[in-house]
């Protein structure tokens, strides 16, 4: 379990580990803002960490998480560190003044350089297995390109941070991506982030997309694929919630999923077979 005690983060009743950052401001802030990042390098939380701590980039973030869930903290939640750069949200310019910075051990944005073969912006290949899932996928503001997915451990573990934020400073009232608050200039988290869902249970209601679909007889499935194992049938006229969309190509051509919600499971759908 994990909770919050004089600005550090605590699991289990003991300190996650902790190395001060070299890159923060004097002065306090009140964060109104958690800001979710990927850190677009090596998938190794130890150097991640030690990089937040100590670069020559003048970047920090208050937050590592690793793939398998491992959490690391570089600055005091009530100190200015720098992480969102140029960056605006719901009227408020600078978001460094007033946000929590949350890095997660990903790739970025890659490019396909042979089948399940995947490169990202610095001089390394990742393959298709061992654990690492590619999707392809497009959104307006992230562009098209080929994404590595997130462990459950790590969304989980990021959760998990952000509910126990929320607690800690009732001053939170949004929890964004990058991209959102930097939008044309960042791309992170990419689009395969359950973004939606964290939020839902961090603030402890429903903070999905307005509205709902009415169907046409189909399935929901576990992946953006028409060829992926179903996880729910469902009929005309059901109402479900939407929570995000993505342009895939998993069957050989382009096409527009949703994710969805149930009663009782999340999965995905054609556009096609839904209605507005």
């Amino acid at each position: 379990m994990l909770s919050v005690k004089r600005h550090r983060l605590f699991k289990d009743g003991a300190g996650v580990p902790f190395k001060q950052t070299k890159h923060q401001s004097s002065g306090n802030i009140k964060p109104k803002y958690i800001v979710l990042h990927d850190t677009a390098g090596r998938l190794d939380f130890d150097g991640s960490f030690h990089y937040l701590a100590n670069n020559d980039r003048n970047v920090s973030a208050h937050l590592v998480v690793g793939r398998d869930g491992e959490i690391g903290q570089t600055g005091a939640f009530n100190r200015k560190l720098w992480h969102a750069g140029k960056s605006s949200w719901r009227g408020d310019v600078r978001l460094n003044d007033c946000s929590i910075g949350i890095e997660m051990v990903n790739l970025g944005k890659c490019k396909e350089q042979a089948e399940g073969c995947y490169k990202p912006w610095f001089n390394a290949v990742f393959k298709d297995r061992n654990g690492l899932e590619f999707e392809q996928a497009s959104t307006e503001l992230h562009g098209s390109g080929w994404w590595l997915d997130y462990t459950t451990e790590q969304v989980l573990a990021v959760e998990e941070i952000c509910e126990a934020l929320v607690a800690a400073y009732p001053t939170i009232i949004d929890i964004v991506g990058h991209w959102q608050v930097s939008p044309g200039r960042k791309v992170d988290p990419n689009p395969l982030f359950p973004l939606a869902s964290v939020k839902a249970r961090a603030f402890g209601r429903d903070d999905r997309e307005p509205g709902s679909f009415a169907l046409v007889n189909t399935r929901i499935c576990e992946w953006p694929s028409r060829s992926s194992v179903a996880v729910e049938a469902v009929s005309v006229g059901q109402e479900l919630t939407p929570i995000r969309s993505g342009t895939y190509s998993h069957d050989g051509g382009p096409e527009t999923f949703w994710l969805v919600r149930t009663d009782s499971h999340e999965g995905w759908l054609p556009a096609s077979d839904i209605q507005l």
